[in-house]
C-alpha cells in the first residue's frame, strides 16, 4: 500500500492490460536502415584500438629495453665495487699469511677505509674468536659489536673458512638501528695451517647510496634484496611507480646471492599515452551513445502518440483494482477530481464532482483535519512524503487506515490523493490481544502470589504471633494486679507495630494483585526495588539466597506503570533464586543494580546459578518454553511483553561476560558463572536527559 500511495498521474502500464495496448505502442521495426552506421562504428573503433595497442607495444617494448640496459649498469657498478672491496680482504690475508705484521698494514688499510666510506673496518679474527687487529684502530670494541653480526654468526663464517678454505660473506643483518650489513670473511692460511680471518664491513644502505649511479635513481626505484626476497634497503621517492616494468638481477658474491630490483616511475609519457587511450576510448563512446541516443529517440518519437493515448486507461484501471478507496481532491476548493470503483462501496453515493467535507463528514477525524496541507508540501510548495493516520466511521464504527499524499494533476496543479484502507478486523484482532494480555498478566501474578503463599502465611503469622504474646503478656500482668504503667505501654506499642507490619504484607499483595489499567506514571524505580526486595525478602532467605541491591543513587524518574514493574522485577528475581538451588550457599548471590542509560533507566537482575545452555537462548523468550520441571514457560515471555509495551528492552547476558558492576559502562553479570537479565525504561518527561 505504500508504494501506491506514491504514485503519481503518470502512464502506468498494467500487465493485465498489455495485451489490448501493445499492438498500439509498438513502435515499427527498423532494422537495414541501421546496420550500416554500426557496421561503420564497429570498424572505426576497432582501428582505434589496434593502433593505440601498436602504439602501447612499442613504448613498452623500448621502455622494457631501456630498463635492462640500466639495471645492467647499477649491477656492473655494485659488482665492481664489492669485487674491489674482495681484493683488499684478500690482499690483508695474504700479507698476514705471509708472515707480515699487522702493524705495517693499518696505514694502508686506513687509507683505503677513508676512500671507501661503505667499508666500515677491517678486523683480524685469530680462530680463538680473539681480535688481534682492527682497521680503523681508534674504534672502540663497542662500537665495533653494533657493526659487526651476532657472534654465532661469526663463529659459523669461522668454521666455514676454516673447513672450506674459501673467502665469503655473511648472512646480511641488522644492527641495532635497524641498518642493514654484510661482512665478507677471508682466510689466513699459512703452510696449510689456519690462523684465523680477515673481515670487512659493508654497509649497504651506503653502498647503494654511493654506487649507484644517480641517473638510475631519478628514473627508478632501486632496491636491494636478500636470497628469500625481503627487501634490505631501497632508494626511491615519492613518485608512483609503473609496477609492471620492473627488472630483477642476481648479484653473485661468494656464498651468498643478493638480487638488484629496480622499478621504472611513471613518466609523463605513461600520462600521455593514457590520455591518448582515454580520449580515443571516449570519442568512441560518444559516437556509440550519439548513434544509440538518436536512434531510441526516434523509437521514442513512434510510440510517443500511442502510449498517450492508452496512459489514462491503465491508470485508472491500476488504481480499480485496488482493494483500498481512492479519491483525489482540489486543495483550495476540496472538490473531489478522481474515485477509484472501490470508494463507491465505502463512500456510497459519492462520486466525482462532490466536495470532500461531504464525503468525509462520517469519518473522525475528518482526513483532510487529520492532515493538513501543510504536512503534504514541502518549504518550497511542492508535494513532499506520505502521510499516515487512522480515523473511523462514526455511523459504522469500521476503522480505516488513511494514506494522504500530495501529486501534481494532469493539468499541472498540485491536488491531494487519499487512500483509505479498511482496518477494521486488525483493530479488533489488536483488541482482543490487548485484553488477553492483561487477563495473562493477572494469571501471572496470581500464580506468582500462590507459590509465595507459604512465604506470605509464614510472613504474617511471625507479626501476628507476636502480637498474641504481647497481649498475653499484658493480660497476665493485668490479672495479677501487679503492673507497671510503663512496661504495659511498651509491650501495646510493640503488638501495635507488629500490627502494622502485617498490615503493610497484606497491603503488599493486594495491590500486587489488584486488576486495573495500565496507568504510565512517573516513579522511583529504586523505591519499586525496595518494594519488590521486601516482598522477596523471606522466599530469598528461606532459600539461603543473599539479594545485594547496587542502586545507583540519584536516578531520575521513569515513566512506568509500577506494577507491572513489580511483576517484571518479582518474575527475575524468582528465576534467579530457582537458579541457585544447586549452588554452595555462600556464593547464593543475587545481585540488583541500576544505572542511567542515556535517555533511559537500565536495570539488572544477575545470578550465581546453573546459567543458560547455549542452544536454548535462541527459545529464551518464546512462549511456552522454559527449562524449569513445573513451569508454563511464559514468564519470560510476559516480561518481554510488559518492558516493550513501556518502549524499553529486554535483553539477557552469561555470567562470564564479568562481575557485578555498578559503574555506568557494560553489562553486569555474575563473576562467578550464572546469567543476568537486563532490561531499561525510559525516562519520565521533564526528568534530566
Amino acid at each position: 500500500m505504500t508504494a501506491l500511495a506514491n504514485l503519481s498521474i503518470k502512464p502506468v502500464l498494467d500487465p493485465v492490460l498489455a495485451p489490448a495496448v501493445e499492438p498500439a505502442l509498438e513502435p515499427p521495426r527498423v532494422r537495414s536502415p541501421w546496420l550500416l552506421p554500426y557496421a561503420v562504428l564497429g570498424l572505426f573503433a576497432a582501428a582505434i584500438l589496434a593502433l593505440l595497442w601498436f602504439v602501447h607495444r612499442h613504448e613498452s617494448e623500448i621502455d622494457l629495453n631501456n630498463l635492462r640496459r640500466d639495471t645492467q649498469l647499477a649491477e656492473l657498478a655494485l659488482t665492481r665495487k664489492l669485487l674491489a672491496h674482495q681484493e683488499f680482504a684478500s690482499r690483508l690475508a695474504g700479507a698476514l699469511s705471509a708472515g707480515q705484521t699487522p702493524e705495517t698494514l693499518t696505514d694502508q688499510a686506513e687509507v683505503y677505509l677513508r676512500e671507501n666510506p661503505e667499508l666500515l673496518n677491517a678486523i683480524w679474527t685469530r680462530e680463538d674468536g680473539v681480535m688481534s687487529w682492527v682497521a680503523p684502530g681508534y674504534k672502540e670494541p663497542v662500537a665495533l659489536s653494533r657493526e659487526r653480526p651476532e657472534p654465532a654468526e661469526r663463529e659459523r663464517m669461522m668454521r666455514l673458512t676454516r673447513a672450506t678454505g674459501r673467502a665469503t660473506y655473511t648472512e646480511p643483518y641488522r644492527d641495532y638501528q635497524n641498518e642493514p650489513y654484510i661482512e665478507y670473511h677471508s682466510p689466513i692460511i699459512e703452510r696449510g695451517n689456519f690462523h684465523g680471518t680477515v673481515s670487512a664491513t659493508i654497509s649497504l644502505r651506503a653502498v647503494m647510496l654511493r654506487l649507484i649511479p644517480p641517473a638510475i635513481t631519478e628514473k627508478y626505484r632501486v632496491a636491494l634484496l636478500d636470497a628469500e626476497g625481503r627487501e634490505l634497503f631501497r632508494l626511491e621517492d615519492r613518485r608512483e611507480t609503473y609496477e609492471l616494468l620492473t627488472q630483477t638481477v642476481q648479484l653473485t658474491l661468494p656464498w651468498r646471492n643478493l638480487h638488484l630490483s629496480v622499478t621504472s616511475y611513471k613518466t609523463d609519457s605513461l600520462i600521455g599515452r593514457a590520455i591518448l587511450t582515454a580520449l580515443a576510448l571516449a570519442l568512441t563512446g560518444v559516437l556509440v551513445w550519439s548513434l544509440a541516443l538518436l536512434r531510441r529517440r526516434v523509437q521514442q518519437q513512434m510510440a510517443a502518440d500511442a502510449a498517450l493515448v492508452a496512459s489514462h486507461e491503465r491508470f485508472v484501471t491500476v488504481l480499480d483494482s485496488l482493494e483500498a478507496a481512492v479519491y483525489v481532491t482540489d486543495f483550495s476548493t476540496g472538490e473531489v477530481l478522481f474515485v477509484n470503483d472501490n470508494f463507491k462501496q465505502v463512500f456510497p453515493g459519492f462520486g466525482t464532482g462532490a466536495m470532500a467535507s461531504s464525503v468525509e463528514s462520517a469519518l473522525v477525524p475528518a482526513p483532510s483535519a487529520s492532515v493538513p496541507a501543510q504536512r503534504l508540501l514541502d518549504t518550497a510548495g511542492r508535494p513532499s512524503g506520505v502521510e499516515v493516520a487512522e480515523v473511523r466511521d462514526g455511523r459504522t464504527g469500521a476503522w480505516f487506515l488513511l494514506r494522504a499524499k500530495a501529486i501534481r494533476w494532469v493539468d499541472g496543479r498540485i491536488v491531494r490523493m487519499h487512500m483509505v484502507s479498511d482496518i477494521t478486523a486488525r483493530k479488533h484482532e489488536a483488541e482482543k490481544s490487548r485484553v488477553q494480555q492483561e487477563k495473562l498478566l493477572l494469571t501471572q501474578r496470581l500464580m506468582s502470589v500462590g507459590e509465595m503463599a507459604a512465604t506470605l502465611a509464614h510472613e504474617i503469622n511471625q507479626p501476628l504471633s507476636a502480637i498474641a504474646n504481647y497481649n498475653m503478656g499484658c493480660v497476665r500482668r493485668l490479672k495479677s494486679g501487679e503492673w507497671d504503667r510503663n512496661e504495659l505501654l511498651a509491650a501495646m506499642e510493640k503488638s501495635s507495630a507488629q500490627a502494622e507490619r502485617a498490615g503493610r504484607v497484606v497491603r503488599r499483595v493486594r495491590e500486587f494483585l489488584r486488576r486495573r489499567e495500565p496507568q504510565r506514571e512517573p516513579c522511583d524505580i529504586n523505591a519499586v526495588i525496595d518494594d519488590v526486595a521486601g516482598l522477596i525478602e523471606l522466599e530469598a532467605e528461606q532459600a539461603g539466597v543473599t539479594i545485594i541491591r547496587a542502586l545507583e543513587p540519584g536516578l531520575p524518574l521513569v515513566n512506568a506503570d509500577h506494577i507491572m514493574a513489580e511483576q517484571v522485577l518479582l518474575n527475575l528475581i524468582k528465576n534467579g533464586i530457582d537458579a541457585m538451588q544447586h549452588t554452595p550457599a555462600p556464593q547464593r548471590v543475587l545481585t540488583i543494580t541500576t544505572r542511567r542509560a542515556g535517555a533511559a533507566v537500565e536495570i539488572s537482575v544477575s545470578d550465581n546459578g546453573c546459567g543458560i545452555a547455549a542452544s536454548v537462548e535462541a527459545e529464551l523468550f518464546s512462549p511456552f518454553f522454559t527449562t524449569k520441571e513445573n513451569g508454563m514457560g511464559m514468564g519470560l515471555n510476559i516480561c518481554r511483553s510488559i518492558v516493550e509495551m513501556h518502549e524499553g528492552r529486554l535483553w539477557f547476558t552469561r555470567g562470564a561476560d564479568g562481575g557485578v558492576n555498578t559503574s555506568s559502562s557494560g553489562d553486569n553479570s555474575s563473576a562467578n558463572g550464572g546469567s543476568a537479565f537486563h532490561f531499561t525504561l525510559p525516562l519520565a518527561s521533564g526528568a534530566s536527559a
